[in-house]
């Protein structure tokens, strides 16, 4: 047995603490973030604290791009939790109690041979097991958000979602299934819309621009309150370009995770 899910069961299983706290070695914590994580758990009901990432992009269009991405994920995750519905949460910024982390183990909710998803079949466990009030998601903490490097490229960040999609199948969360299959029938609903709009010169064409302007004005209204609340430096440039390119790239990808029988993750290839 290889690959990272086998690897974080030895560490907690050589742990000598309470709480667990895992990240990724490309991220950078704030200070003081330890503490912050430790108090929270004053709560004795939480058991799994899910944080924020923030994509620390540089000049490419694509870190852009997938900064923005998780802008949008960040705000998904803080809503269903605000909702009592959590439904998301990152190994890059998570936090649960070693005893019930050994419980997640020896459950059937732990399967080494999905390649990934360690985090996502944790919240599932213990919304499972111990329900909504047990999770928690901290927005942000007053001394900042966990930074992660961007993708390197194009092929990264597809291969990455490719991941996402593969392990999203074997997850019991209703909620997350829906959520997906309604995002993706909205970016093949507004990619036909945009075919619409350039093929068909009638009266159709007024109401293809009047739903894609609906759609534009909700993310648009979504992004610059996300923007704000997580201190992010993009340009209006930036988001009218995602919001062309996104769902072009929704299609690509779903049709590559049914089509293909295998993805790239750590150098290694994984069968779906």
């Amino acid at each position: 047995h290889h690959g990272k899910k086998v690897n974080l069961k030895r560490a907690v299983q050589h742990s000598n603490n309470k709480i667990l706290v895992s990240t990724d070695a490309d991220c950078i914590l704030p200070v003081d973030y330890l503490n912050q994580v430790s108090r929270s758990f004053a709560n004795k009901d939480l058991q799994l604290l899910c944080l924020p990432i923030k994509i620390h992009h540089n000049d490419s269009f694509i870190s852009k791009f997938e900064s923005l991405d998780f802008l949008f994920i960040n705000t998904i995750t803080a809503t269903f939790n605000y909702l009592h519905s959590p439904i998301l949460c990152n190994g890059a910024a998570l936090a649960c109690r070693k005893d019930t982390y050994e419980k997640y183990l020896s459950s059937t909710f732990y399967d080494e041979k999905i390649a990934s998803g360690d985090d996502m079949f944790l919240l599932n466990f213990v919304l499972d097991q111990m329900g909504e009030s047990a999770i928690q998601f901290a927005n942000s903490f007053a001394t900042g958000i966990t930074l992660t490097k961007a993708s390197m490229s194009m092929h990264e960040f597809v291969q990455q979602r490719m991941r996402w999609i593969n392990k999203s199948g074997s997850l019991k969360l209703g909620k997350l299934s829906a959520l997906g299959s309604s995002i993706a029938f909205v970016n093949y609903l507004c990619v036909a819309l945009l075919i619409l709009i350039l093929t068909q010169p009638n009266y159709s064409i007024f109401v293809a621009l009047f739903c894609m302007l609906l759609k534009f004005l909700g993310e648009y209204t979504l992004y610059q309150q996300a923007r704000k609340t997580y201190a992010i430096q993009h340009t209006n440039t930036i988001f009218l370009l995602a919001f062309f390119i996104y769902p072009i790239m929704t299609i690509y990808i779903t049709m590559l995770s049914v089509l293909k029988v295998k993805f790239d993750w750590k150098g290694r290839s994984y069968r779906r």
